[in-house]
């Protein structure tokens, strides 16, 4: 079973502009349970969508679902520079929630930005990563009124070029059928015998695919999983540790606190404290 990467962040948007120099070579596929947008802005790139490989070019937008597995590679002897944004649903508002599926959801898609709107765009994804490195009190807000636009003159390019649309998701491999789920219900009393039951798969052979494809245990994946959830809280939210305990799914704040030290060195209010 070939190796899976999986991306787990706790912020609630995120940016990021690289070329050939600095652009990260993906070995193996990966996934996150957020939305990305990749936005090429000069050269080429291979794409691999669900096993499904294709070719990128320049001014394309790649749109990624929530838990979906993918992989980008360089062409050799052609630079490339390219700018990826990645946020959760709960960054917008649910009046965004259409779009996004439209988006996303009925996806993957692919789309050309037509030449008259390729400045609108650039400048959008620019001011996107400028505001993304401000330390300004309504650079959220601002960020959130960007993607808004983003979004609705993406949807606007989507509704004629439809031929944009090009990966058949009928089959789902259990990879992302798990983790998609967890990443989705992470809060939930979560067990191999609740997945076994509701996947319909032995308890053993989730166990090993975890450990394989994550190279994690099932419970150290989501307690990982947890904790980045309440790495976000504790920076973007004004809830109290044992509230946001709760939230992320732990029954007690002892197992709570074990697990954020363990995993990010420090307890939850010196985090809460080092962020402000």
């Amino acid at each position: 079973m070939e190796k899976v990467n999986t991306s787990i962040r706790n912020q609630s948007i995120y940016v990021h502009v690289a070329d050939q120099q600095n652009t990260k070579q993906m070995k193996v596929p990966h996934l996150h349970h957020d939305y990305e947008i990749y936005y090429l802005v000069q050269g080429e790139r291979f794409y691999r969508i669900q096993g499904q490989e294709f070719k990128v070019h320049e001014n394309q937008m790649v749109f990624i679902d929530r838990n979906t597995l993918h992989q980008t590679f360089e062409k050799q002897g052609v630079a490339h520079q390219r700018i990826v944004l990645n946020f959760h649903g709960s960054f917008l508002t649910s009046s965004y929630e259409g779009i996004i599926q439209e988006l996303f959801a009925e996806g993957p898609h692919v789309l050309t930005i037509p030449d008259q709107d390729i400045a609108l765009f650039n400048q959008l994804f620019y001011k996107m990563t400028e505001e993304y490195q401000a330390h300004d009190p309504y650079a959220q807000l601002y960020l959130q009124n960007l993607l808004s636009q983003l979004l609705i003159e993406s949807r606007r390019i989507l509704t004629t070029h439809e031929e944009n649309i090009f990966v058949d998701k009928r089959y789902q491999h259990h990879v992302s059928e798990l983790l998609g789920f967890i990443h989705s219900y992470y809060y939930l009393d979560l067990s191999l015998r609740f997945l076994s039951e509701r996947f319909h798969l032995n308890e053993h052979y989730i166990s090993r695919m975890f450990k394989q494809v994550t190279g994690y245990s099932f419970t150290s994946y989501v307690n990982r999983i947890r904790v980045a959830e309440a790495e976000r809280l504790l920076k973007e939210t004004n809830l109290q540790v044992n509230q946001i305990a709760s939230q992320v799914g732990y029954t007690t704040n002892v197992h709570f606190y074990r697990m954020f030290r363990e995993i990010v060195g420090i307890a939850p209010s010196a985090f809460r404290r080092k962020k402000e």
